[in-house]
């Protein structure tokens, strides 16, 4: 055991750079030990049992799964890319798998663990399997996975705070009690993860705002809902592989207090107080990556709308970074964003380093620190980022890289929860970041049809500007305003997808309802198939949906269309429910390449939509203009329409 620890604590090889010549080949045994992997190996003994992540060779390419997100609703969305990813995980990694399992039964490893959210396997296990491992043509690579110091440190002493009837500072400078008081908008709905050290379920101002999962029932051993953990009612705690998420710590209990905090005990520390807050444990002091991306997967297949994480790996210590924004990636695909800490480094690590690893990942919302009167906090780490080297992506190049953070909130001597009772003060970008998970909650509840892509972007329009005019690396977009986010949540176009088609005209070919949110693999093709000379003069498809909006200020329809063979007319309209016909919205040549067709409606828009059930309906035709063959095919998909409040 003294060789176990001596490896699970060794301190990181800071010199040590990561090859970045190898992702998705076979690639050399070399290549294949990333990050401080060889050092550890040279220097351990043969029973040693060392953490490492084995990211397997193959894994879904991003086209597939940005395409399997093109749904028409969160749910829709969250079940397509689960059943890519899930499925390819599960078979891809059975050949290692048993390996590893009869590894175990040998005492060569343990604590094995999958993922799916990404194709990667987690497990101690001596130098004997790892390098066995690296042989194998499927594994793409393996990584160094100790348990390090990552949670962001508070960088002044914590201070307690005396019950008082009192709204936090931050809380206020975000203007979440206007939302409140002039919206009626609490978080109601909402479900946040907080990835931290846990947190004290007791505590009077988060006992009520706790996620309860809805499949799991408390106490009976059995894991109802089979999402793989037992009874997990509140959350998980992966450090211990339990379901109790408690904290012994402290810093958990705080940030998810600014999350959800209601202030029964005095002192509303919370941005959303009737949100709710899944509580995922990662460590105490210490955690590693495989844990806090199970947490992630955790999160995203709970579907909650976001995790507010408030930790992080400084580049010096090799983190995987390629396999961090994958899952980041996939997790947004699933329907659930990322609001992550800068860090504490504050203007360290020029040029491009102050920002840890998973907050340097482009897609999520990354979080620096402010006092309460909106003055950038010395300790805010700042960009830029650059993936110049990082391998699978290599992009966002230095100079300029890209600009980190994406907005700033309050994290100088924020006061929030005390383990199990009373508040206490503490300084951070921990502190910044959930703030900012609050307010995302109080935009769910505002526009539960909010996609991630959408929260982010509103998030950064809904900042007031700070500091350098424009995005800038040390602010962001700026302060986020939680009033002005709320209320563009409210007024943010909806887009909704055909729910049902009929052929008008001509014989089905192939594709489907579903082909017409795809693109061209899985479209819509209706076939112009008589027994004349040129066919029948026009084929047409007819889509049908329902306006989330009675009475819409403007609506927009957009699709994808082309023909086999030319000449031929396409014509896009909509059916008008006042004069009950169809009215005709754009007409022009038919392309053999896929051309966009976009209208948009701003007068009299309530005549496309059916008083009642809000149905609208739209008709693509394609007319033949002379074509000299008997069949030809018209084709549509990316079908969309969009209602703005």
């Amino acid at each position: 055991m003294q060789g176990i620890t001596r490896l699970l604590w060794a301190a990181p090889l800071i010199g040590f750079v990561a090859s970045a010549a190898f992702f998705g080949g076979q690639g050399s045994i070399k290549q294949k030990l990333r990050a401080d992997l060889p050092e550890v190996l040279a220097s351990a003994g043969p029973n040693d049992l060392i953490p490492v992540t084995v990211v397997m060779r193959d894994q879904v390419p991003w086209d597939q799964i940005a395409e399997a997100k093109a749904q028409p609703t969160r749910q829709a969305r969250y079940e397509a890319v689960k059943s890519l990813l899930k499925p390819f995980a599960e078979d891809n990694q059975r050949g290692v798998l048993a390996y590893l399992r009869s590894a175990e039964r040998e005492g060569k490893a343990t604590r094995i663990r999958t993922l799916w959210i990404v194709n990667v396997i987690g497990v101690d296990a001596t130098p004997e399997v790892i390098h066995a491992l690296a042989q194998r043509p499927d594994v793409g690579y393996i990584n160094y996975n100790p348990k390090t110091p990552v949670f962001e440190d508070p960088k002044e002493e914590y201070s307690d705070v005396h019950l008082q009837s009192a709204i936090e500072c931050g809380v206020a400078a975000m203007r979440a009690p206007e939302v409140w008081n002039n919206l009626g908008i609490t978080g109601r709905g909402a479900v946040i993860a907080v990835i931290d050290t846990g947190a004290c379920l007791s505590h009077p101002d988060l006992v009520n705002q706790l996620w309860r999962n809805p499949g799991e029932i408390p106490g009976n051993g059995i894991d109802d809902d089979g999402n793989g953990f037992v009874d997990d009612i509140n959350g998980w705690n992966f450090d211990a592989n339990n379901n109790n998420p408690n904290d012994t710590n402290g810093h958990g209990s705080h940030t998810a207090g600014t999350v959800v905090g209601d202030g029964t005990q005095g002192t509303q520390s919370g941005m959303a107080p009737d949100a709710a807050a899944m509580i995922i444990k990662v460590g105490v002091t210490f955690a590693d990556e495989m844990d806090v991306w199970n947490a992630m997967q955790y999160a995203a297949n709970n579907q909650a709308h976001a995790y507010s994480m408030s930790l992080g790996w400084p580049h010096s210590r090799n983190p995987d970074r390629t396999t961090w924004r994958n899952i980041a990636r996939n997790a947004i695909a699933l329907g659930t964003q990322g609001v992550i800490a800068a860090g504490n480094e504050g203007s360290c690590c020029r040029p491009f380093d102050a920002v840890r690893t998973p907050g340097d990942v482009p897609e999520i919302i990354t979080v620096g620190a402010t006092d309460c009167s909106q003055n950038i906090a010395s300790f805010s780490s700042v960009g830029p980022v650059t993936w110049q080297t990082v391998s699978g992506y290599m992009d966002w190049p230095y100079q300029p890289g890209k600009i980190k953070p994406t907005v700033s909130a309050p994290g100088v001597n924020t006061t929030s929860h005390r383990f199990c009772s009373g508040y206490v003060q503490m300084s951070g970008t921990s502190m910044a970041t959930p703030h900012v998970a609050g307010a995302v909650a109080l935009m769910i509840e505002a526009n539960p049809n909010l996609t991630p892509e959408q929260i982010k972007d509103i998030v950064m329009r809904a900042s007031i500007d700070r500091g350098t005019a424009g995005f800038d690396n040390t602010y962001g977009m700026g302060f986020l305003d939680a009033f002005n986010a709320v209320q563009m949540a409210i007024n943010e176009p909806v887009t909704f997808f055909p729910k049902a088609y009929a052929i008008d005209q001509g014989v089905f070919k192939t594709g489907g309802l579903e082909g017409t949110h795809h693109n061209d693999g899985e479209a819509l093709v209706v076939e112009n198939r008589r027994p004349t000379a040129i066919g029948d003069p026009w084929v047409a498809v007819q889509l049908i949906s329902h306006s989330p909006e009675a009475s819409p200020s403007e609506l927009k329809l957009k699709f994808d269309g082309k023909v086999s063979l030319m000449p031929v007319r396409q014509v896009l309209q909509m059916f008008n429910y006042n004069s009950n016909s169809w009215e005709t919205l754009d007409t022009r040549n038919a392309s053999t390449t896929d051309q966009t067709t976009e209208v948009t409606v701003t007068t009299n828009v309530t005549r496309f939509i059916k008083p009642g059930n809000r149905e609208v309906k739209a008709r693509v035709v394609f007319i033949d203009l002379g074509v000299t063959v008997t069949n030809w095919t018209g084709q549509i998909d990316q079908v969309m329409w969009t209602v703005t409040p």
